[in-house]
């Protein structure tokens, strides 16, 4: 008999009761303003933000991991806003606004431009809005531009552009209720750490190894974020009006539109992961909203 010993998994016993906890309890999140449609959406699928705005409800629900994933975000984002409000007393958290009757959220942080230069004199980047997005180590690594085989660094891809649109948007949102902002600060946080012999070898320090943060000035985030304000609206107000959003995508912050098709050989990820896919599938090329489906 081999001395090696092989260990196998068992039906969970203990280890995914919170798990299951999770999966139980979970309740739709409404929107901050009790519009159709929310910050969240930008850049996603107008059929799907269609969807939402109807109030059908999802096909295809969050599945198992998906509520451990989110669950675990959740708890990061509070963990880092209790630590910015110990560092800055003055800044403020889940702000709800809204654009318009159609649109509303609320920002992850918002701070004035005072008690950042009080701490760091060489501050120049203004007001800001805070938004922090908790990711797997492969999106992580294209933000900071980690090549792993090459273990090396390359030219970073930055935050990924709908989570700066949604940022933009809660930035326009926050201006629009009389708060300056001027820039967004987009905090990347990893899921897993790039190893200590990795790290060495492209030159990260021990914080980038988690970590990331960016700027982004007024300049890129405003002109992008005002034009996905009006898509999101032309969205809600044409099924408003029985019309049915076709299945487009942004896909650059210069307001870019790709086409997507949940029963192509190869669906894009959009469809992989969209609560309405069935649904979708179901309604196929439909041009107008189903009239089970209408207000």
């Amino acid at each position: 008999m081999s001395d090696s010993l092989h260990l196998f998994p068992v039906p969970p016993t203990l280890t995914d009761l919170y798990l299951r906890e999770l999966v139980r309890d979970s309740v739709p999140k409404p929107t901050a303003l009790g519009t159709p449609a929310r910050y969240s959406d930008a850049g996603s699928c107008g059929r799907a933000i269609g969807y939402a705005a109807l109030g059908v409800t999802p096909t295809n629900p969050m599945d198992v991991p998906g509520h451990w994933v989110t669950n675990i975000g959740t708890l990061l984002h509070e963990k880092v806003q209790e630590a910015i409000g110990r560092k800055y007393p003055e800044a403020e958290f889940e702000i709800p606004t809204k654009l318009g009757d159609h649109i509303s959220g609320s920002c992850d942080g918002y701070l004035d431009e005072a008690p950042l230069v009080a701490t760091n004199p060489d501050w120049t980047w203004g007001s800001v809005v805070f938004e922090l997005k908790t990711m797997g180590a492969y999106g992580y690594d294209k933000q900071i531009g980690l090549k792993r085989r090459a273990r090396k660094m390359d030219e970073p891809e930055g935050p990924k552009y709908q989570a700066i649109l949604q940022a933009g948007l809660n930035a326009l949102g926050l201006i629009e209720s009389g708060k300056p902002v001027d820039s967004l600060v987009m905090g990347s946080a990893s899921m897993e750490a790039v190893s200590i012999q990795l790290a060495e070898s492209a030159g990260i320090d021990d914080t980038t190894r988690v970590m990331a943060e960016f700027v982004i000035p007024d300049g890129v985030w405003r002109g992008p974020a005002m034009v996905e304000k009006e898509r999101i609206t032309r969205i809600v107000e044409s099924v408003n009006e029985n019309i049915l959003p076709d299945r487009s995508v942004v896909v650059d912050l210069s307001g870019n539109l790709d086409y997507i098709d949940p029963d192509a050989s190869r669906p894009a990820w959009q469809c992989t992961y969209c609560k309405f896919k069935d649904r979708c599938l179901q309604d196929r090329s439909e041009l107008t909203v189903p009239v089970e489906l209408r207000k």
